[in-house]
Formats: C-alpha cells, structure tokens, sequence
C-alpha cells in the first residue's frame, strides 16, 4: 500500500498537465519544463533505494511539475485540480506514516484525524487559489529574465521586425547566443525582412500583410541545406515569426509541407507553431521556386527632401563617368570601401545618421553601410531597398563537433537589394574587416554542442507530443518496475543462504551439538563456533577433525551464506552419530 501511494502523486500531476494543455493555452517552455520534471518524479519514486529519499524526492519533483503546469491564463479548471493534487500529496504522506486502522478505535481518535483532514484540505484550496492567481504573472517575469540572460539580448532588441531603427542591431552584434545550426551548404546571406521605406533613422515596410500558401515538400534528395533554428533565436510574435532563407531558396521542405511567402519573398511558416527546422536547394537546378517578389514601386525611389538635397550630389560626385546603373552601383560600393567598420554608436545628433555618416564620422556598422548605399542608389533614380538577417561564416563557423555551421547572434547583418538589368541583386557594401573577427575557442565548441544536443531534446519533444509522450513515460515506468522487481529478486535469492540466520539453527547441528556434549566436548552458550570447532579439534578422538572441519562449514553456512545447506546438514548427521558410537 505505501509503495503504491509513492505514484500517486506524479500520476495526478501528470493528469492535471493533460487537462490543462488540452483546454488551455500552455507555451512550450513550461509544457517541457513540466514534462521533464514528471519524468524525473516517476523515476524518483522507482530507483532510489531508501524509501524516505523516494517518498520526498517524487512528491516534490511532481510539485515542481504541477507549478509549471500553472504558467497559463486563470483556468478554474487548473484550481480544482491543484486541490485534488494536493489532497493526494497529503494522503499519500498519512498512507506512508499511519498506523492500522484497526488501532484507531477511539471515537475521538477518528474525529482528530477527519479534523486534521479537513484542515489540511482547507489551505490546499487556499494555496491553489493563490497558485492560479500569482502564478502567470510571476512565471512570466521568470520566464523572461531567464530569456534575457540566457541569450545575452534583450526581445526589444531584435532587429526582425517590420519596423527597424538604425542602431537595433547593435546590441545583437555583441552577443554570441546562437540562433540557427546550418547542416549542408551554407548561404553566405540569410534574409528574414525586407524594408522598403527610409523616414528619418527607420526602415520599415509599407506592403501588407498577404501571404500566398505555398507547398514546401520538396524530396530531401532534392535539399541541399538543412537549417534549424535554436529557441534562443525566436524572439518575434507568432505573426512575425519568419524563415531565414537566402534570396535564391528553392525546391523548399518543411514538416507541415506548406510556407507562407509574402510580396517580398520573404518565407514564414504555415502554420506559425512549426518545429523550426526547414530544409531547401540554393543555386541553379531548381523544380520549384518560391513566389518570385514583387517589382520596384515607387516607394523604392522615395526618401525625405532634406536628405536627398544632402545625398545627390555625393551620389552624383562619386558615379561622375559611369553610364550605367551597374557601373554606377559598383562605383558607390568601391568609395564605401574605404569607410571604417566600427561598433562604436556615438553620433552627433543633429544630423541624420546616414547623412551624419557619409559627412563626417565615415564608420560605423553594416546598418549605416547599407543604408547608405541604399540612399545614394535612390538618389540617382535607382530602385534599391534594405534586407535584415544573418550573415553566415561559411569557413570559421563550422563546429568541429556537431560538423554543422553555428549562426549567432553577432551574425546579425543587414545589407542591399538593387533592381538591375531587370531583377533584384544583391550588394553588400560592409568591408570584409567586419566579418567574424571573433574566432570560436575548444571550448565554445563544447557549449555550442551541448546546447545543439538540448536543442533537438526539445525539438524530439515537440514531434512526440503530449499524448504519445504519456504513453512513453508509462512504458518507461514499467520497464524501471521490471528492472526493480528483478534486482530485488536477485537479492532475494543471493541472501537466501543467509536467510536462516536469526532463525533456529539446523537440526543435525543440534544433534552434534547434544552427541559431542555427553563425550565430554560441550559447548559454552556465549562461546564462537569457530572458538568452539579449535578446542574440538585439539581432542584426542578419531572423530575430532572431521568435525571440528564439518562445524567450520556450518558457521560458514549461517553467518556467510556460503556452502550448500543440504551437503552441510547430511555431514554433520553423519559425525553426530559416530560420536554417538
């Protein structure tokens, strides 16, 4: 009965994950992190051998997992069953501490113990109340300074979204929390947004919101590059959650076999909750491209007046002979190689920063390079627009490890798109000084690999699902229950030899023992066999060794479980009776 009541309370925390994920909306952090704890309460409760360490380590590893249940919105349902949760825990722990009932008799022993009962079911409810009402808020605030320290950058940081102000990359740009793992061949440029209005320090996109479903299941023989992307690198709200894909992707594969592409070309996934894990074929060979994006409007010509009176004639002064947009194009790109990349942020103020930049300070990050470049194409009649996302190192990025090409962070770049002889090209006019100046020590390989393994933990996770996961963790529980029961079986019968120790000793013994005492050999009450088997062996009897030897096999047998019971109890039968002789 007590070992039964030890499951009793990780199966009622494991039901009330159930419930709550099924009628409320519980996120995936505190769904694994509920998940993992269950599994460590079940195996709590089976392999440790003291029972005490059983008892409080699963009792309060399934605490642990019903106050991650908790992370959601007020759910009536979640304070009913944190009652009946905590009802269980408290049965449990009388189960495993109270007498018979047959022992409580007394009438008033029966009523302390339902009023103890009742009180203690009181505050449950009480507690419960409170854990629905604080907990979502708190859990939040956890969950997102964890969020913030673990990944080095603040959320309102990210440079993804459909709103960008220079200088929001900087903060990323510092930071080595790794946001994808690229498997195959890896993309110089991953693009993730696409802006198309500039307005006085911010880029942003004027296109709506529509997106054309496409399919995304293209043979993984057809695939060249894998890309998954790391929970620290999921910073945007589900509808601005996006794929980071070079501009040239195609013949495109994800798990639901479906993608959402807007105007742009820019990729998200359909639906927003994918496992982040998709799959495409860069270069020619292609069977199926994605919606090709949109053609200049005029939007990509537009820019404030003030600033372009300040930026025609640099643009002008800097193309003077080049006939061409491309020759035009390539001659802003050759003058900007000769500004300085610099992460230092400070500017004047007054000025526009991109104006402030090409004028007076000539440094700064790729955000300035390109933006730049972007104006000054503008500024000659050329339509061009700005792309966000990742550069990748495509040599130094590599990890030894895993063998799988590591996107950080400071990958963060942003960079050109130009409408030339009839298509969008892209120019990325930042110098290469920028690019992976920070090479990876042994042992940020040993981190990065070990967070990769937590990854696809997580990701294993999602694929498998609550309900096939509970049927896991069953199989799982009667698998240790076996393993368990067939120890304890073993030792069993390892300690059965030894079994009739405190037990009365054997009756051929006793004979021996009543023969070798009428020939004058008894034995003391207090005295060792050992000691007694020595003064046997110094008698002058034909019989002495042979039995001093035969009691020397019987201690062996009862105190050291060694020998054969029955060959022992023949032999010494047989010296019993020819002592009697």
């Amino acid at each position: 009965m007590v070992k039964r009541a030890l499951f009793a309370p990780p199966i009622c925390a494991a039901i009330l994950l159930a419930v709550i994920s099924a009628t409320s909306e519980l996120t995936a952090t505190p769904q694994g992190i509920a998940v993992a704890l269950l599994v460590a309460s079940f195996v709590a409760a089976i392999v440790p051998k003291r029972s005490d360490v059983r008892v409080h380590a699963s009792m309060a590893l399934a605490i642990m997992a019903t106050t991650a249940t908790g992370q959601t919105k007020s759910n009536p349902i979640y304070a009913v069953g944190c009652a009946i949760f905590a009802l269980v825990v408290i049965a449990s722990l009388r189960v495993r501490h109270a007498t018979p009932f047959a022992r409580v008799t007394a009438p008033a022993g029966l009523r302390r113990r339902a009023g103890s009962i009742a009180l203690l079911a009181g505050v449950a409810i009480g507690v419960a109340g409170l854990f629905v009402r604080l907990l979502p808020p708190a859990g939040a605030w956890v969950e997102a300074q964890v969020q913030r320290y673990a990944d080095g950058v603040r959320r309102d940081a990210v440079g993804f979204a459909p709103k960008v102000r220079i200088g929001a990359l900087h903060g990323m740009l510092q930071s080595d929390a790794v946001v994808m793992h690229v498997d195959g061949e890896a993309p110089p440029l991953l693009r993730g947004v696409v802006l198309d209005r500039y307005d006085m320090r911010i880029w942003s996109s004027t296109l709506d919101e529509s997106r054309a479903v496409e399919a995304a299941a293209a043979p993984v023989e057809r695939t060249t590059t894998r890309i998954v992307t790391a929970r620290s690198g999921r910073y945007e709200r589900a509808m601005n959650v996006r794929w980071f894909l070079p501009a040239d992707a195609c013949d495109v594969r994800t798990e639901s076999g479906r993608i959402a592409v807007d105007a742009l070309g820019v990729g998200h996934p359909d639906p927003v909750n994918e496992v982040d894990e998709i799959r495409f074929r860069t270069g020619g060979d292609c069977t199926a491209r994605l919606r090709t994006p949109i053609p200049p409007r005029e939007m990509d010509l537009s820019m404030a007046l003030k600033i372009r009176r300040d930026l025609e004639p640099i643009a002008i002064a800097w193309t003077r002979g080049e006939t061409t947009d491309r020759g035009k194009i390539d001659a802003l790109e050759r003058r900007l190689a000769a500004f300085r990349y610099s992460l230092d942020d400070r500017r004047e103020g007054h000025l526009d920063p991109v104006v402030e930049f090409l004028t007076v300070t000539r440094e700064g990050t790729c955000e300035l390079f390109s933006s730049a470049l972007a104006l000054l194409a503008r500024a000659l009649g050329i339509p061009a627009r700005v792309a966000v996302g990742y550069q990748v190192d495509t040599t130094g990025g590599r990890n030894p490890i895993t063998g799988l090409t590591v996107v950080r962070d400071r990958n963060a770049h942003q960079w050109v798109e130009v409408w030339l002889d009839g298509a969008w090209q892209t120019r990325n006019p930042t110098p290469v000084a920028e690019r992976f100046a920070k090479s990876p020590r042994a042992i940020d390989h040993l981190v990065e690999a070990a967070a990769w393994l937590k990854e696809r933990l997580v990701v294993a996770g999602e694929r498998v699902g609550l309900a096939r996961f509970g049927v896991g963790l069953a199989i799982v529980a009667a698998v240790l229950l076996v393993v368990r029961r067939f120890t304890q079986a073993r030792r069993a019968r390892r300690e059965a030899g030894t079994a009739f120790a405190a037990s009365r000793p054997l009756p051929a013994f006793e004979a021996l023992s009543r023969a070798l005492a009428l020939a004058g050999w008894a034995r003391a009450g207090s005295e060792p066999l050992e000691r007694f088997a020595g003064r046997v062996r110094a008698a002058e009897a034909a019989w002495a060794v042979e039995v001093a030897d035969a009691l020397l096999r019987y201690a062996d047998l009862r105190y050291g479980g060694i020998g054969e019971e029955p060959a022992v109890a023949e032999r010494l039968d047989d010296l019993a009776r020819r002592v009697t002789r």
